[in-house]
């Protein structure tokens, strides 16, 4: 069968958290390739690369497959913004790679985690990178790793989302109607799990927009995974507390007893007599 043999570590995982059943793989594409027999409107890729790909991002769930396979191919004809000229020679998508907007990371020796895409909104020039590009780019990106790397396909993505000294006029470009058509093919077509999606530096406008034209059309598990907060506003939150937190010490006048030892010998006949050093 020609498909990719996974590495032994990304393959128990598939078996783990993906249902997995190495010998039943054939049973499963026999199966979706007669069901696609009967779906005219449906021109795929029938390749057994990507039929896998499609089965572990859906769980090996038939239904879930079918679903994504329509969506997947059907949104190529009703949102023809993210999927028409995806030449990546065109001026408007090399203006988009050469800023470099959308990047997966470099991933580690022998990591099978999720695969880090990498956003970077950071000074971002409005007219020549308008946010429709910029999304067909992700979504040509997610295409390539759905082809040829199977931590994506097993593991999934998480997106950082760098925000800082990104124009708020950026934003006036985050209708209604395109970041549903954006959620649609991420969360509908795409059979990647998307793990987690961290912004930062994120200006507080982002958050309003955020709940006015993103979070409606987002999945309930996809909103859980979302995370707007700035580290440094999140230990600025916890002010008070830390400034409360100063009180719980320890009051050595008030102790029974012996007064404890903190000497470097502490402890020692307890372990180190013992200790033989070579």
């Amino acid at each position: 069968m020609d498909i990719r043999p996974l590495k032994h570590e990304l393959q128990e995982k598939a078996i783990r958290e993906l249902n997995e059943d190495t010998g039943r793989i054939q049973e499963a594409f026999d199966h979706i390739r007669d069901w696609l027999q009967k779906q005219p409107h449906l021109n795929v890729r029938k390749d057994n690369q990507t039929m896998i790909a499609f089965f572990r991002g859906c769980k090996w769930n038939l239904q879930a497959v079918k679903q994504k396979l329509d969506y997947f191919y059907s949104n190529k004809n009703r949102i023809p913004d993210f999927y028409k000229d995806r030449n990546p020679l065109s001026p408007e998508i090399q203006k988009v790679l050469k800023a470099g907007l959308v990047v997966p990371l470099p991933k580690v020796e022998n990591y099978f985690g999720p695969v880090l895409i990498f956003y970077n909104f950071k000074n971002v020039d409005v007219s020549e990178t308008p946010f429709v590009e910029v999304a067909k780019v992700l979504f040509m990106t997610l295409d390539i790793l759905l082809n040829e790397d199977d931590d994506t396909v097993v593991s999934g993505a998480s997106f950082i989302v760098e925000y800082d000294q990104c124009p708020l006029s950026y934003f006036l470009q985050y209708t209604p109607t395109v970041m549903k058509n954006y959620f649609r093919c991420l969360q509908n077509a795409y059979p990647i799990r998307i793990k987690d999606v961290v912004a930062i530096n994120s200006p507080s406008v982002l958050e309003s927009v955020y709940n006015a034209v993103c979070k409606p059309f987002m999945t309930t598990k996809l909103r859980e995974r979302f995370n707007l907060e700035k580290w440094k506003t999140k230990v600025e939150s916890y002010t008070e507390w830390f400034i409360e937190d100063a009180k719980y010490v320890s009051n050595e006048k008030l102790r029974i007893g012996d007064t404890m030892s903190f000497e470097i010998d502490a402890g020692i006949d307890g372990t180190f007599r013992n200790l033989i050093i070579d």
